[in-house]
């Protein structure tokens, strides 16, 4: 038997890229984000002040920025929200259009 895969249309992936990326993350979301690695992903959270989750999402750096895999219901709100967050940072904010989230499955064992 061979693995199951399939794409999950439920997710959305938003993109944050530039020169203070990571300090503008690092600053806004639950997870230390200063020293994940490449290839790696973090589940983290945007939380309001009083600290009740608003977004979760999963965070992976790529390139020069990073790509947040969210809940595609809350993607253009999370966008948003970020975007209001920017103020002068030297970032750009977007939502890719062609990176549909796919998952694996393990073969079931063989009786």
């Amino acid at each position: 038997m061979t693995a199951m895969r399939g794409v999950l249309s439920s997710r959305s992936v938003l993109r944050v890229e530039g020169d203070e990326a990571r300090a503008f993350l690092q600053g806004l979301v639950t997870h230390d984000i200063l020293h994940v690695a490449e290839g790696d992903a973090v589940f983290a959270a945007l939380l309001t002040p009083q600290g009740k989750v608003l977004f979760d999402f999963f965070l992976a750096p790529q390139g020069g920025g990073f790509l947040l895999d969210c809940d595609a219901a809350t993607a253009l709100a999370l966008l948003k929200r970020l975007t209001l967050y920017r103020l002068r940072a030297k970032i750009t904010l977007g939502a890719e259009a062609e990176s549909p989230i796919s998952r694996s499955t393990p073969p079931p064992p063989s009786s």
